[in-house]
């Protein structure tokens, strides 16, 4: 089973998200992401999420070929909706992905998508296998 066969029989109706492409082997889209040394503000990043790197890259804009960061698979100790973020008023969609250096805060573009992105998560930070 592929990625994109896990995101279907996992529930998920791709053709209702199309903020999120899903592919046999990637999971790309924009989410907006919690940042900033001086000022926290959400930035607008496009997410790659790669079976093959074994990891989540981030750019300014699809069309960047250099990551501004990289969250490898292993380093990723938990994904979850951070009901703190909603509850300060930020976005209804907003998860973290915890690592042992730094959590990063995310926000997806729908509720839809919100579900997307942590099952492709979750499923890449558990190692589950896929064929190609």
């Amino acid at each position: 089973m592929n990625l994109a066969q896990h995101i279907v029989s996992a529930g998920h109706v791709l053709e209702n998200c199309p903020s999120v492409k899903v592919t046999g082997t990637c999971c790309k889209g924009y989410l907006s992401k919690l940042g900033g040394k001086f000022k926290q503000t959400w930035k607008k990043r496009w997410f790659v999420f790669d079976r093959q790197k074994r990891a989540l890259c981030y750019y300014t804009d699809e069309h960047k070929r250099e990551p501004k960061g990289i969250i490898y698979f292993q380093a990723i100790q938990e994904v979850y909706v951070d009901s703190t973020l909603i509850n300060k008023g930020h976005s209804k969609t907003a998860f973290c992905v915890k690592t042992p250096q730094k959590t990063y805060y995310l926000a997806a573009p729908s509720g839809l998508a919100l579900s997307i992105w942590i099952d492709v998560i979750l499923t890449g930070r558990e190692g589950a296998n896929f064929t190609y």
